[in-house]
């Protein structure tokens, strides 16, 4: 192997794909032994990773500028202390198995560039990149204002239906409205009790929010979904941290869609496959993107999954404007550094709110807390490993995996993309050319084991006023420009009205979506 072009060309990869910011490398971020420091803190200050791709080491050693190449070799070899040359120190780059020196990409004016190149960038004209000092003051303002969450189940009467309002866990500014048939169950199902998780805020490297809520306990009562479309809203946005389920249905059932929206629009989805779930896996976290805020929990197709808990946070008396950060997010999970593939990462432009600062932190930051990076993903099972791969599961950290596809986990992927156009509504588009009467009518005429009974009863029930509500809708080409996309806390009167009246639109919509995924499974094609 000719390491030396493949440093080059590695080195030379790096240059093109930072540019571009969006596709993987495996290369460090680097300048020089005898850069600015000031410089070097400004970009390590406006560079992020997400705290669970971060570990604590012990620091027994500790380097200063004035101390040599000694103390940085010792450091190196002893792994203590994380500081030295360079935007990413090498002692993170040794992290994830790249041995000091192997090669250096972009000086700090390539850098700087490219943080400028974000700024103009449109997707962050109404999101401003957040850099330097300003990163710095926001971080610390978003922390002090976070509240973290456990939403569990254990004071819910079994077999019961949950109360409208159930927030058993939560801050207590924040309420969690329940709409569906949810029924509160023994978790004895799933063997020996699992551990409900502590509370996410309580294993940051870094200064923890305030507000921490919950206990650690056993998981003992979930919630399951007893009908085929279910929803959770919370009364204010939160971002979800983590999503515990388990679902023991017929290998043969249609693949459920579970997704967050902010008002009217789609912030994440997870699909499940039933076919290839491992129960065994026992609870598994299907939460989306954690670092985007959502104020509703969709569950379509997803009859008989059962909820253990629910991690979230929210930020209080602060404004919450949107904001953008470059983020250095792994990609490749491979744990054994001895392999033939490196660790891989990428930079990404990401939204975020303030609810989401206890969550990253800046490279400086990881400098001078002496914190490890990690190249795993965090566990996806309640009490598994990091990086373990769960079949059957796919949402937007588990499409960051580097998984070799088969034809089986292929036609997942499509289905779920399929059953991802259904849920975001692009069937109404095609109902300029179809009449909705028709549609609507055709659901009555599929058997009970293509269409749940429970979907066709609400169908009956919207009947024509759901077929002039879909032709109001594609005449317009969608929701009107006038119509707020999230609840106008401090609006009018009639932009309120005018978004309580979109919703329910959309819940109306939900039912033939989910109408729709179950007609192209049980059809076969899906």
């Amino acid at each position: 192997l000719n390491w030396g072009g493949w440093v080059a060309a590695m080195a030379t990869r790096c240059w093109l794909l930072l540019w571009l910011l969006l596709i993987p490398s495996q290369a460090a971020l680097n300048v020089g032994a005898f850069g600015n420091d000031e410089l070097v803190k400004r970009l390590r200050s406006s560079i992020f990773v997400e705290t669970a791709f971060l570990e604590e080491r012990p620091a027994e050693i500790s380097c200063s500028s004035l101390d040599g190449p000694s103390c940085l070799h010792a450091m190196l070899s002893d792994g203590n202390v994380l500081d030295g040359p360079g935007v990413i120190p090498e002692r993170l780059l040794h992290d994830l198995g790249v041995g000091p020196g192997d090669f250096t990409t972009a000086e700090h004016w390539t850098l700087e560039s490219v943080l400028r190149q974000g700024q103009s960038n449109q997707a962050v004209e109404s999101a401003p990149l957040l850099m330097g000092e300003e990163a710095r003051q926001y971080l610390a303002l978003g922390r002090n204002s976070t509240s973290t969450g456990l939403l569990h189940f254990a004071s819910a009467s079994l077999d019961q239906r949950l109360p409208l309002t159930f927030s058993e866990g939560l801050p207590k500014n924040l309420v969690a409205t329940w709409d569906g048939r949810w029924i509160a169950r023994d978790c004895s199902f799933a063997g020996q009790l699992a551990r409900l998780p502590a509370p996410e805020v309580g294993d940051l490297a870094l200064a923890q929010s305030s507000g921490a809520v919950g206990q650690q306990g056993q998981l003992s009562v979930s919630v399951e979904l007893a009908g085929s479309l279910g929803y959770l809203r919370f009364s204010r946005p939160v971002s979800v941290r983590s999503l515990f389920v388990h679902w023991d249905v017929d290998p043969s059932a249609a693949r459920a869609l579970v997704a967050g929206r902010l008002g009217l629009e789609t912030a994440w989805s997870s699909h499940l496959d039933p076919k290839q779930l491992e129960l065994e896996k026992g609870w598994i976290d299907i939460a989306g993107d954690p670092l985007v805020q959502i104020d509703e929990l969709v569950f379509m197709a997803a009859k008989g999954l059962q909820i253990g808990a629910i991690q979230t946070a929210n930020a209080e008396d602060m404004e919450d404007e949107e904001r953008t950060v470059l983020l250095l997010r792994p990609v490749n999970h491979a744990e054994d550094l001895d392999s033939e593939d490196r660790p891989e990462f990428r930079f990404t432009l990401q939204k975020l709110r303030a609810d989401a600062a206890p969550f990253v932190a800046s490279i400086q930051e990881v400098v001078d807390h002496n914190l490890r990076l990690r190249s795993s993903l965090p566990p996806r099972a309640l009490g598994g490993p990091r990086g373990d791969d769960v079949p059957g599961l796919l949402s937007l950290r588990t499409a960051q995996e580097s998984r070799e596809l088969t034809e089986e986990s292929l036609n997942f992927r499509l289905a779920a993309h399929h059953n991802g156009n259904l849920f975001s509504g692009i069937y109404l588009i095609d109902m300029a050319a179809h009449d909705a009467n028709d549609m609507l009518a055709g659901f009555a005429r599929f058997p009970t084991g293509v269409l749940p009974e429970d979907l066709r009863r609400q169908l009956a029930m919207e009947g024509p006023d759901l077929a002039e509500t879909i032709r109001q809708h594609v005449r317009a080409g969608g929701w009107k420009r006038s119509t707020p996309t999230r609840l106008p806390h401090e609006g009018s009167e009639e932009a309120v009205k005018k978004y309580m009246t979109a919703k329910k639109q959309q819940t109306s919509f939900d039912l033939v979506s989910a109408a729709m995924i179950y007609i192209s499974h049980n059809s076969g094609f899906n």
